[in-house]
């Protein structure tokens, strides 16, 4: 968790020196490359939908993060949605680069 913190913290420390449009693509071959590095955590296949997670930028894309594999994580889908509210409130305060991301 201290690491998603730090990376976290990164975003805001972006967002507030801004962001350009091309760091919020997101990109479907960098999510086929994560399920390729990293397994579904619930049934350990390589391929989606991996059942109760979502793919989640760590540091999201409104607040300056990249769509880069290593800025990827699973996460389980009821905290997803607590995280979702935290990166619009975010993303709202310091002026999104992109726009929050959508539920799945």
């Amino acid at each position: 968790m201290r690491r998603y913190r730090g990376l976290l913290i990164l975003g805001l420390l972006l967002a507030l020196a801004g962001g350009t449009e091309a760091a919020c693509k997101r990109s479907k071959a960098v999510l086929r490359a994560f399920v390729r590095e990293h397994p579904c955590p619930s049934t350990g296949l390589r391929r989606l939908p991996c059942k109760n997670h979502v793919i989640d930028h760590v540091v999201p894309l409104c607040l300056g993060g990249k769509d880069i594999v290593s800025n990827l994580a699973w996460q389980e889908y009821a905290a997803s949605l607590l995280k979702d509210r935290w990166e619009r409130e975010q993303c709202r305060i310091h002026g999104s680069v992109c726009g929050a991301k959508s539920l799945p």
